[in-house]
């Protein structure tokens, strides 16, 4: 297990960005104080303006590119200054206590003269006119990776994640003074973001350091804190590689598989039929009992009061063929007996497939068109049994089947029992959604956002199963999302979801040292450099620079390096140029003329 340090031995160990910080106490206080005036923006002092409203990187409060205003929006904000000024105005007369009501005013305005919703330039604007209420990571998702980050490795971290930034914001900058003992909240004022770098450079996850051996306890412990979170990155960089890596961590190696075994013989038969028995029609809608075994087969009565013994060798031909499933398989008499009877012995197989030995991992796809019917729960339409017509059913889908097993396990491992009992194991189970922000995830998970944060709690579904509504997700279920930052077609992850995700970042790296694989580290050092020389100040390079997968040299699989380069890399590349996301004179004579170095 990981142990604790405090706060002040964490902020020991960091080099104060002095740059950042004296510009942070030049700048902040002009800023708040030009905002009281409550003028026109023309009338404002030129610099301050530009430092906050106008300046398209590194201003003095967010360091790294934490989110601007293009140019169209910045006109369409001073055309629109009469609307913002008198809010910035009441935030900065503000003391006491944080004004949240005026915070999501002046969001809801910026929004409006935005062509995206810009809420980290519109939090770096908020921080800047409140910085003894609010921290300097303004992006959403890091705050709450740091958030994760003290509460996993830090004494007396006890954080939540609130319901908006604001708040979470607010507790990490009085967590920040209180437990680092600083007076003035502009001398602790770039500690946060900067903590938020030193626990990203010692997690081998930010690093892309994810070799089998190499995954150490601190991110299986963000997860194991957090409950599910989204790898996201730059196509190419291996991102579902690394949730099954983190997978199998959780599972403690690869898990085996039972399976339903394709024929049974007289012995399963005589083991799984125990006498009165109530079983389930396999065609005709007529119940039956088992009434007992034979030397010859099992003894079957059905509810009209017809008996029958299908025999062994009858069960079996049903069981192997699935004639309850297939039509025109039963022929009609006594077949609806021995297929009845099959089918019962392969819902028990199913059943404990299902239960006992699934596999306590799963990897599913999400898709554009994926809907909460697809995921949780939905209606299915079924033949009816009685051969008249068509019925409809509630039927557990992906995920809940899957915390269905999940949650069993996590009852039976959590119950008291005599020493002499033998106690059931404690197991994880680990759900991988590929490409989880191509679905609308808010549709596609429902009620669950809430069961996300309250594991073990029952939420409502919409759809009941023998008249049950409730859904829980158990805190042994494990959720990895993978997300490609470069896809541009997908709709973003809305605040209620982000806030319930722990979001590490994959990013491009050179393999030359990996041992067993063939690496063009110049082709990539080369293919890398484009994205600093001509990428669009719209974009960050860590979201579309093609990740090292692609620079694999995969020969004997056909795929050499000349064949990935004019086939895999130049289209993505030139791609890139239609999209915008690469620009410059030049650019695509620059791909055009990229060659493999082996």
């Amino acid at each position: 297990m990981l142990k604790k340090k405090s706060l002040k031995e964490y902020l020991n160990d960091i080099d104060v960005w002095y740059t950042w910080r004296d510009n942070y106490k030049n700048f902040v206080p002009k800023f708040v104080e030009e905002a009281k005036r409550g003028l026109d923006w023309s009338e404002w002092d030129n610099k301050i303006f530009y430092e906050f409203f106008e300046r398209s990187n590194g201003q003095c409060v967010s360091s790294l590119r934490q989110g601007y205003f293009t140019s169209e929006e910045k006109l369409s904000i001073k055309n629109n200054w009469n609307e913002l000024s008198p809010i910035l105005k009441l935030i900065a007369e503000s003391v006491g206590s944080a004004p949240h009501d005026e915070y999501n005013k002046l969001k809801k305005i910026i929004r409006k003269y935005t062509n995206q919703d810009r809420r980290a330039a519109t939090n770096r604007l908020i921080a800047s006119i409140q910085p003894q209420f609010l921290c300097t990571i303004v992006n959403h998702n890091n705050l709450n990776t740091l958030i994760s980050y003290l509460n996993a490795k830090v004494l007396n971290a006890d954080l939540r994640i609130k319901d908006n930034w604001f708040e979470s914001s607010n507790e990490v900058l009085n967590f920040f003074l209180k437990e680092g003992e600083f007076d003035d909240a502009y001398d602790m004022i770039t500690y946060p973001w900067q903590l938020f770098e030193y626990f990203n450079d010692s997690n081998p996850v930010e690093n892309n350091d994810m070799s089998e051996n190499k995954i150490t306890d601190e991110i299986v412990n963000l997860l194991k804190f957090k409950k599910q979170i989204i790898l996201q990155g730059p196509p190419g960089t291996g991102k579902t590689r690394v949730a099954k890596l983190l997978a199998k961590e959780l599972i403690g190696g690869d898990s085996s598989i039972d399976l339903i075994p394709e024929t049974i013989d007289e012995a399963i038969i005589k083991e799984k039929c125990i006498q009165s028995t109530e079983i389930s029609s396999a065609r005709d809608g007529v119940k039956y009992s088992i009434r007992g075994i034979n030397a010859i087969g099992v003894e079957v009565i059905a509810t009209s009061g017809n008996p029958y013994t299908p025999k062994y060798s009858e069960i079996i031909d049903m069981y192997q063929t699935r004639a309850w499933d297939k039509e025109g398989n039963l022929k009609g008499g006594n077949d609806s007996y021995s297929a009845a009877v099959a089918k019962y012995i392969y819902k028990i197989f199913e059943k404990d497939f299902k239960r006992n030995f699934f596999k306590q991992y799963k990897l599913l796809q999400f898709h554009p068109s994926y809907s909460y019917e697809d995921f949780v729960r939905g209606i299915v339409s079924k033949p009816n049994e009685a051969g008249d017509g068509i019925i409809y059913e509630a039927e557990n889908k992906n995920l809940a089947e899957f915390a269905e097993i999940a949650l069993e396990n996590w009852k039976l491992a959590s119950k008291v029992t005599n020493p002499t009992d033998s106690k059931v194991e404690l197991q994880n189970f680990v759900l991988i959604i590929d490409e989880i922000n191509r679905a609308n995830l808010s549709s596609v998970l429902g009620e669950l956002i809430y069961a996300l944060e309250y594991r073990g709690e029952s939420v409502e579904s919409m759809y009941a199963i023998d008249g049950e509504n409730k859904l829980v997700l158990p805190p042994n279920l494990y959720i990895i999302g993978t997300m490609n930052t470069a896809d541009r077609s997908v709709g973003h992850i809305d605040y209620a979801i982000r806030r319930r995700f722990a979001f590490v970042d994959i990013l491009p790296k050179d393999l030359s040292e990996e041992e067993g694989i063939i690496f063009d580290t110049e082709l990539f050092n080369r293919v890398s450099q484009l994205f600093d020389t001509n990428l669009s100040s719209e974009f960050e390079k860590k979201e579309v620079q093609l990740g090292h997968s692609y620079f694999i040299d995969k020969s004997e699989e056909g795929g050499s390096m000349f064949i990935r380069l004019e086939y895999e890399i130049k289209p993505i590349l030139l791609e890139y140029v239609k999209d915008g996301v690469l620009i410059g004179e030049g650019i695509q004579k620059a791909i055009q003329d990229l060659k493999p170095s082996m």
